[in-house]
């Protein structure tokens, strides 16, 4: 998988940056009630129950879904939101838009220290090659060396540096699908990814309400993953933009 290439703001049209805009305005306002909800909602073990609570299933899915596998029982069983939810508060990180802003080594510890909270206990930044397992088909996805791992997690500090206080979920939303990308660890790419893109999004935030994205990914069919693969492989983001707001407007919103 080649690096992919960190988008312009330009890149996104105006409905994406409204969406977006919307997205941070509801996690951060989001009120008492939504977020006892979400709790009861995924202490419920939704992925085990198919329960896809304030959304329908249809508006998680994909037109692409029909050919992908379904969930990873095994990956979501344990309920990886709430994991990620109490390794963040637990860490009690400084604020993103300081993190970004201070020296070289910051970030990059950062997700180090993230790794090890949800459960990588001896997280470090990979030194060898990663890949994913082969799908049926016997395809797998080679994931960037090693060596490119440093200078790109420097480029997303650089991006966040340049536009946190401009877009802060444009921010969160780029900085989560470049770390998947590049694959900074051995494993927990994606808990570590979510975790800063909550991270990122709480930091204005009236009450502790976390995005539970590896949950909506594991409902979704595969719906997720395709439009995250579309921002990765394409430049087109504003699926997972939609997809993100949706969810945001339907947990936290007055859908909610």
């Amino acid at each position: 998988m080649p690096l992919m290439k960190l988008p312009k703001v330009g890149d996104f049209d105006a409905r994406a940056l409204d969406l977006l805009v919307s997205t941070e305005a509801l996690c951060r306002d989001a009120d008492a009630a939504s977020v006892v909800r979400l709790d009861d909602w995924l202490d419920g073990d939704p992925v085990r129950t198919r329960n896809t609570g304030a959304l329908r299933h249809d508006e998680l899915t994909h037109r692409l879904s029909p050919w992908m596998g379904g969930a990873d029982d095994a990956t979501h069983a344990q309920g990886r939101s709430l994991l990620e939810m109490r390794a963040l508060a637990r860490l009690e990180l400084p604020p993103a838009r300081a993190v970004v802003h201070e020296g070289a080594d910051a970030f990059a510890n950062t997700l180090v220290a993230v790794a090890r909270a949800v459960g990588e206990d001896d997280a470090a930044l990979r030194r060898g090659p990663v890949a994913s397992l082969r799908d049926a088909n016997g395809v797998r996805i080679v994931y960037p060396a090693p060596g490119l791992i440093r200078p790109r997690l420097d480029e997303i500090r650089d991006y966040a540096r340049a536009h946190i206080a401009e877009c802060r979920a444009l921010v969160a939303t780029v900085a989560m699908v470049a770390i998947m990308n590049v694959h900074p660890f051995g494993d927990g790419n994606g808990r570590v990814a979510r975790v800063v893109f909550n991270w990122m999004m709480l930091e204005r935030a009236r009450r502790f309400a976390y995005l539970p994205l590896s949950e909506l990914a594991a409902l979704s069919d595969g719906g997720f993953l395709l439009r995250l693969r579309e921002a990765q492989y394409f430049g087109r983001w504003n699926g997972l933009v939609q997809f993100i707001h949706l969810a945001a407007s339907r947990l936290f919103g007055s859908e909610s």
